[in-house]
């Protein structure tokens, strides 16, 4: 009972956008997720593959792990997009239905996360996360990017127009609702921005994800700790 129950799910890939580094910040962010990664196994259909460039390999990306290497030197814009790109292209390759593309800085809170998914028309083209606007189109926000496999597949056949000008979430806005006409969405996720003067309370269990993003002293390793402690203890 419980294996057919587990086969009729949807799949769900995270993509976690990520960089090599010794800052404490961002070593708490990725320790932060390997025990949301910990916690949550085996009980919702989820994978998650970390981001990460590697310039010095002979594939366009490589996957070792829960790590996927893409063929790029880090810069911070342009190689965002070569990593997303990357992960876009093994998510429709592979078997998941829905792929969320966020960060290290970002709780996500799992069971809220499929809950939505799981109720989602996956006949749809899905493009949903935070709506920003740029130049004269929309995007969604690369903190927090939902998409199945019908937007995917037209994000990959638009890589032609790849260039070093580019950054992830401003190309994939550019593709799906400029040239594409698709909306982008903001209705069932929704995402909590953690401030200096967050006080974190049980409220936090009703979103999605959780942007941590102080930049401020040890505030963000404080938060990210109290975030956590409230959403999956």
């Amino acid at each position: 009972m419980g294996s057919q129950r587990i086969s009729k799910m949807k799949k769900i890939l995270i993509l976690v956008m990520s960089h090599e580094t010794e800052d404490e910040v961002f070593k708490t962010y990725k320790k932060t997720w390997e025990n949301i990664i910990s916690i949550n196994e085996n009980i919702y259909p989820i994978n998650v593959l970390f981001l990460y460039s590697k310039n010095n390999i002979d594939c366009e990306y490589m996957i070792e792990q829960n790590n996927l290497y893409s063929k790029c030197e880090e810069n911070y814009w342009s190689s965002l997009l070569i990593k997303t790109m990357s992960g876009f292209k093994f998510f429709y390759n592979n078997d998941y239905d829905f792929v969320f593309k966020t960060n290290l800085s970002t709780i996500v809170n799992f069971k809220k996360l499929y809950d939505y998914i799981s109720i989602i028309n996956n006949e749809q083209t899905v493009y949903e996360g935070v709506v920003g606007t740029y130049d004269n189109y929309k995007f969604c926000s690369g903190a927090g990017m939902l998409l199945n496999k019908k937007s995917v597949k037209i994000i990959l056949e638009n890589e032609n127009l790849i260039n070093s000008s580019w950054t992830d979430d401003i190309f994939i806005g550019y593709v799906l609702n400029k040239l594409n006409n698709i909306q982008p969405s903001y209705v069932g996720l929704n995402r909590y921005d953690v401030t200096e003067n967050t006080i974190v309370t049980e409220d936090l269990k009703n979103y999605t994800h959780i942007r941590i993003k102080i930049r401020k002293k040890n505030k963000d390793i404080y938060f990210t700790n109290e975030v956590f402690k409230k959403i999956y203890n």
